[in-house]
């Protein structure tokens, strides 16, 4: 079972007079990446003065039909896996009952075949310290848009600052590692290295990340992007120090230990 930590994740939100609200943060969970819609829907009341409730959201026809969109495609193998075989006595009961709470709330519905299964919902909502409605991912970027045209502008340049933003920089540190390495292998065997090297270093980067060998970056995660990059930028370091392939190897791997660290310590 995964270790379930709350990150605060920063968002700028600009008001109506213009005012910038720097220090808004929304909580995102580590476990699934769940964001907390209470903070950003909290955010925009405060920064636009509207009255505007989650209610009013999830019941949309529309917040149910891409709910469940999401929940058959990120989940249906998920669900598959959990299948509890189970005899129905009611055919015509959706939700059979409900088994925990808060962030661990699952609900039990019943399949077309007659056996029930485990269903992680698009959201849920919880109580107590970490209490709020937890959207998934897709479902709070939806949510920002219904908000306003304002919020779905500053929603999606959130998102491009920190994912596209982080490839680019990503491919600046991909091109001074190269430089590194050339460097490295010419003072060590005065020539060029073979295009093998450069390969087989960012196959060991990639490694580290948690990417399979076929897998292509652009659907790598913000945080691996940001490993990556800080991957990149240790290797180049470790180069130009003239360390062998064992001891860059080692070093990287401390470095991917102290981000993993500081990238899921605990916010409170």
């Amino acid at each position: 079972m995964k270790t379930n930590q709350i990150m605060k994740r920063e968002l700028p939100i600009t008001g109506l007079t213009g005012e910038v609200y720097n220090k808004t943060t929304i909580r995102q969970r580590t476990k699934d990446g769940y964001f907390n819609a209470t903070d950003l829907l909290k955010i925009y009341n405060k920064a636009t003065g509207s009255k505007k409730k989650m209610n009013n959201f999830l019941r949309k026809q529309e917040t149910e039909d891409f709910s469940n969109v999401i929940e058959n495609n990120e989940y249906a193998k998920e669900r598959n896996n959990d299948l509890l075989v189970q005899n129905i006595k009611d055919a015509n009961k959706r939700v059979l009952f409900q088994r925990g709470e808060g962030e661990d709330q699952h609900l039990l519905t019943e399949t077309k075949t007659g056996q029930v299964g485990i269903k992680k919902k698009a959201y849920e909502k919880a109580r107590g310290r970490n209490g709020g409605t937890w959207l998934h991912p897709y479902l709070f970027l939806d949510f920002a848009m219904w908000l306003s045209p304002e919020f779905k502008y500053q929603a999606i340049k959130w998102i491009y600052d920190n994912l596209v933003k982080f490839r680019v920089q990503s491919g600046d540190h991909f091109k001074d590692m190269c430089k590194a390495i050339a460097k490295n292998y010419y003072d060590r065997f005065d020539k060029k290295p073979p295009r093998e090297i450069y390969k087989a270093e960012a196959l060991e980067i990639k490694k580290l990340v948690g990417l399979d060998e076929g897998q292509d970056w652009n659907n790598a995660t913000e945080k691996q992007l940001k490993l990556r990059d800080r991957l990149q930028k240790a290797n180049t370091k470790a180069h130009l120090q003239g360390k062998y392939k064992k001891e860059r190897i080692e070093y990287l791997e401390r470095v991917k230990e102290t981000f993993e660290l500081a990238y899921y310590q605990p916010q409170f």
